[in-house]
């Protein structure tokens, strides 16, 4: 019997959990995409560069930042989620 509450109690822990991360990650894409509408309206500037410059800085801009901020973005919503008790 005690086996069994400790297995429920885990599942019960691992559901909120999981429940937690994915209220963070909609909260955080709902934040980006409304980030991202002025600048997919206002568009960029052209600049005369060569392919390899461009391709460098487009790699260092929306690679390691698609890759660093999602995972420090959801983290700190996840930290706010818990603190205000919402999940």
């Amino acid at each position: 019997m005690a086996r069994r509450l400790a297995k429920q109690k885990k599942c019960e822990r691992k559901t909120w959990l999981q429940s937690r991360i994915i209220l963070s990650a909609v909260i955080f894409n709902a934040l980006i995409i409304i980030a991202l509408i002025p600048l997919a309206l206002r568009g960029v500037q052209y600049r005369p560069l060569g392919a390899a410059a461009i391709l460098t800085r487009n790699l260092l801009i929306y690679g390691v930042g698609g890759l660093i901020v999602p995972f420090i973005g959801i983290k700190l919503i996840d930290v706010i989620v818990v603190s205000l008790h919402l999940a």
